[in-house]
């Protein structure tokens, strides 16, 4: 069938007009308010590529033709892939592509029915049951394991990734040391810089501090990222009414400003280098003095922060989608849910959310596998309705017709097409009659997503790395936790990792 026929359901918040109006203000910040670099290698490249540098406050002031220019430069699409070398994630067009969410200080654990301090264990099951989900495309979830010294985390949770995990990862922004280490793992398992260049598996988080500020080592890690072509996701986190204007509109202006001179800086180390423009955009529940991701105002952000990004020409990343609720209940399922399919619905390229509870400070094995199905269902939403045949319901006309006032359980029509018109979900979706639910136990979506989680764990294996590849991995990993005082890590060990 003619794909002019098959209409993608879509939808946006922001008009034209306010749209542009809205980049337009945030050419004006650039240029008259400026930015805050508190990175002398990103000063004297914007210094260098003629943007106004205030040397004693450490502000630069970018002119719009350098905004211009960097717009000109950045690709349209990037494409991530997995460690053995597939295609995992395409950040092209309306594509939408799930990833689960991380840095979370805490994980939920159902048999104590609260959150407790994550430890490495959680962390290999997390990266381990991300793997097994099929609508989830990418490792974000990286917890805060309390196990391992601080100093060496960060690395370690990449390490542990790339140890138990084939999807493709989100990594935050580190420092120069940090950057280094992840590059030295990346290149190890592609066999050259070429290679990774070519077949990036990683994206790598670069905040903004909001009100327009880059600190020295994310700074570091944008340029770095852009030397090397290493995936750069500009993350700008404003905060309506704290760190940023109380109006939604004028927090998308602030928005849009720190990512833009965020792309400057990258493209003006290396034109062409992969960026992808994302972005947290939430607002503050001043009767608790919390961070509301889940609130509905949090998503219109999201969403337009998807269109402003669409509109200049990048691939897009957001979080919209993220749960405030505290457990895997029927808010956490609201919330992810409402976020998700207005986030499909906006052609976002990527959307980082799955497992995410308490306002990203928690995270959830049992709500990972049910965002999972919500993922699953939004990317079907995202299909359309397909005419199948000439006749779009051949089966009730001409003699020949199938229909003869009963049913059309045996038509051939059904059996061809109800796996592609239908979304099926997995058994942690109860779709049974009544008796059969209770037959089984009339278990909650959340029971049954942690016999889920047990089946998924007890019956796959990780794809472990090849011996040398692995070897060189700890190498690398023990020398960094050696310059750390850290002498012990039985985390990497080839014995325990391959169990001989």
């Amino acid at each position: 069938m003619e794909s002019k026929q098959i209409k993608r359901p879509s939808m946006k918040v922001l008009s034209d007009e306010l749209l542009e109006r809205i980049v337009e203000e945030a050419k004006d910040v650039l240029e008259e308010t400026g930015v805050l670099v508190y990175n002398e290698e990103g000063l004297k490249i914007l210094s260098d590529g003629g943007a106004r540098i205030n040397p004693a406050e450490l502000k630069a002031y970018i002119p719009r033709n350098l905004v211009e220019a960097a717009l000109k430069s950045v690709p349209h699409s990037i494409q991530i892939y997995d460690r053995k070398g597939s295609l995992a994630v395409n950040l092209d067009g309306d594509n939408c592509n799930f990833c689960s969410a991380g840095d979370a200080i805490t994980i939920w654990d159902s048999t104590l029915s609260k959150v407790r301090q994550p430890t490495v264990a959680d962390q290999i099951k997390f990266y381990r049951l991300v793997d097994c989900l099929d609508s989830i495309d990418a490792q974000g979830a990286t917890l805060l394991f309390t196990d391992v010294p601080a100093e060496i985390r960060g690395c370690s949770q990449v390490f542990l990734c790339l140890s138990y995990a084939i999807k493709p990862m989100f990594s935050d922004s580190m420092n120069e040391e940090e950057f280094q280490v992840i590059k030295d793992f990346l290149v190890t398992i592609r066999g050259s810089e070429k290679a990774l260049r070519d077949k990036p598996m990683v994206w790598w988080g670069c905040c903004p501090s909001p009100p327009l500020k880059w600190s020295e080592f994310i700074c570091h890690a944008l340029i770095r990222c852009a030397e090397h072509s290493i995936p750069a996701l500009i993350v700008p986190m404003p905060v309506c009414g704290t760190n940023a204007p109380v109006t939604m509109a004028g927090s998308l202006v602030q928005h849009t400003a720190e990512a833009l001179s965020g792309v400057v800086i990258n493209q003006m180390t290396k034109p062409g280098a992969p960026v992808i423009w994302g972005g947290s955009p939430v607002v503050f529940d001043m009767r608790f003095n919390t961070v509301a991701m889940g609130a509905i105002e949090s998503t219109m952000m999201g969403v337009a922060c998807t269109e402003i990004g669409k509109y200049l020409g990048f691939p897009t990343r957001s979080y919209i989608g993220c749960a405030d609720a505290k457990c895997p209940d029927a808010q956490a399922g609201a919330e992810t849910t409402i976020g998700t399919i207005l986030s499909v619905l906006a052609g976002n390229n990527l959307i980082i959310n799955a497992g995410m509870l308490n306002s990203e400070s928690a995270q959830s094995l049992e709500k990972l596998v049910i965002d999972n199905e919500i993922s699953k269902m939004a990317r079907h939403l995202a299909k359309g309705i397909i005419p199948r045949r000439d006749r779009l319901a051949e089966e009730l006309f001409g003699a020949g017709g199938l229909y003869e006032g009963t049913h059309f359980l045996a038509s051939q029509d059904t059996l061809r097409w109800c796996r592609e018109e239908f979304c099926y979900p997995g058994p942690v979706i109860s779709r049974e009659n009544q008796q059969v639910w209770v037959e089984k136990g009339a278990t909650t979506a959340a029971q049954r997503a942690k016999f889920e989680v047990d089946r998924l764990l007890a019956t796959s294996e990780p794809e472990l790395l090849k011996e040398d590849i692995y070897k060189e991995l700890v190498n690398i990993m023990k020398a960094h936790a050696r310059r750390h005082g850290v002498t012990e890590l039985p985390f990497a060990d080839p014995v325990g990792y391959y169990g001989t």
